[in-house]
């Protein structure tokens, strides 16, 4: 449930509304506080936020799908090089 007045202070704040905008949609984002996505992308311009294009995903679920090609990538390799990867990684 979200708090009455949760739109209007997104909307108006370019760093909350960038922040939101990295990871998900306008859909997304207009279904989280209560208004249209038109109302998400009108903000979006006034704060001259660059909007992607229509169907790109957001950074994050770019990220999330990535990391999940990565993973079923790696289930193919014998264990100690997936081990070795890891580590690697952190």
């Amino acid at each position: 449930m979200r708090m009455p007045g949760t739109s209007f202070i997104v909307l108006n704040n370019k760093e909350e509304l960038n922040k939101l905008y990295n990871r998900y949609t306008t859909t997304e984002i207009a279904e989280q506080i209560g208004c249209s996505d038109e109302t998400v992308r009108q903000a979006l311009k006034r704060h001259k936020i660059k909007l992607r294009k229509q169907g790109h995903r957001s950074i994050q679920d770019q990220l999330e799908r990535s990391v999940l090609k990565i993973k079923q990538e790696l289930r193919k390799w014998p264990l100690e090089s997936q081990q070795e990867i890891i580590n690697a990684i952190k």
